[in-house]
């Protein structure tokens, strides 16, 4: 995703990542050129990444599958989860987009 200097602006200004916008783009509910990622709709990815994450070191502990690669997952799914706790605490964020370049970003409260 592309970022204007007005969303880097924004992003600085409410508190929120590159990583916490991206994760809004990717799980959230398109609505025009708004993406919505909702407390519902959170909470399930971090319900799904928190069970991803226990998988793949249950197969690390079994000594299955490539170690470091299953570490780089291990390691993306954390960074994912603290985004998503991040995110659960603004309630609802919205991405505003055209194309594949972040416009702006807010909280719903």
């Amino acid at each position: 995703m592309h970022y204007t200097i007005h969303s880097l602006g924004r992003l600085s200004q409410r508190g929120i990542s590159h990583a916490m916008a991206e994760l809004v783009y990717a799980y959230g509910e398109a609505q025009g050129n708004k993406v919505i990622l909702n407390q519902k709709m959170t909470s399930a990815r971090l319900i799904e990444a928190r069970a991803e994450r226990s998988a793949l070191l249950k197969a690390l502990d079994v000594g299955s599958g490539d170690l470091v690669g299953d570490l780089h997952l291990v390691a993306a799914l954390e960074a994912e989860i603290r985004n998503l706790v991040k995110l659960l605490d603004k309630h609802e964020t919205a991405v505003v987009v055209s194309g594949d370049t972040l416009i702006t970003a807010y909280g719903i409260h």
